[in-house]
């Protein structure tokens, strides 16, 4: 696609990335492969000699918060589940649906400014506890956060998703406990999609957005 674009003459290309891992947390997370393989990209991107070229980094979706993250058990609680090593571990977070296009509209306005920055698309690093009191906050439910351990995260996962893609995920997120978003979350990387002037969605915008309260 980007060889494409760049034979078609396309002055200003945004790329939609994500963060190198392997070598940021020195060889403890080998396996995020859908990280390291879209930096692996952009760095190609970059060497193709665009006018101008810029690189987007959606961080993990609320929307998924919607899906498989969340259940209600037998007391009728709200139960979100993720592979993180603490309560106080962080997510850096975004509302895909109503973020990602705001950021990159304001990327191609800015235009030359914009050239070989990194934009990453966070509203906030929440952590998994106030996940469940936020919502608790918003909706009125009762809810929780339980922490899935290692084996029962992988044996679950792969069941629907295969070995490989359930390793690689449960990487990634012990990796935003240990590392952030990586380079995506350095502060002049964040200043860059600070400097838009846009508004992302928290995860209480989000709810209060969406109307969504929870699994029922």
């Amino acid at each position: 696609m980007a060889d494409v674009a760049k034979e078609a003459g396309i002055k200003h290309y945004v790329w939609s990335t994500l963060p190198e891992i392997k070598d940021r947390s020195k060889g403890k997370y080998n396996n995020v492969h859908h990280f390291d393989g879209k930096y692996r990209i952009e760095e190609y991107v970059r060497s193709l000699g665009f006018e101008i070229s810029s690189y987007v980094a959606p961080s993990s979706y609320l929307q998924n918060f919607t899906g498989r993250v969340a259940h209600v058990d037998e007391s009728g609680m709200v139960v979100f589940a993720l592979p993180l090593p603490s309560l106080e571990a962080s997510l850096p977070i975004c509302d895909i649906e109503h973020d990602m296009g705001v950021v990159v509209k304001g990327v191609f306005e800015q235009g030359a400014k914009a050239n070989g920055k990194l934009f990453p698309v966070v509203s906030e690093f929440i952590p998994a506890k106030k996940v469940a009191s936020d919502f608790e906050q918003v909706t009125g439910r009762k809810a929780a956060f339980n922490l899935i351990p290692r084996d029962a995260f992988l044996k679950q996962t792969a069941q629907y998703m295969g070995d490989l893609v359930a390793l690689d995920l449960w990487e990634m997120f012990n990796a935003f406990a240990d590392l952030g978003f990586a380079a995506a979350g350095d502060p002049e990387n964040m200043k860059n999609t600070e400097e838009l002037g846009v508004h992302l969605h928290t995860w209480v915008d989000y709810l209060k957005k969406s109307g969504w309260k929870g699994p029922q």
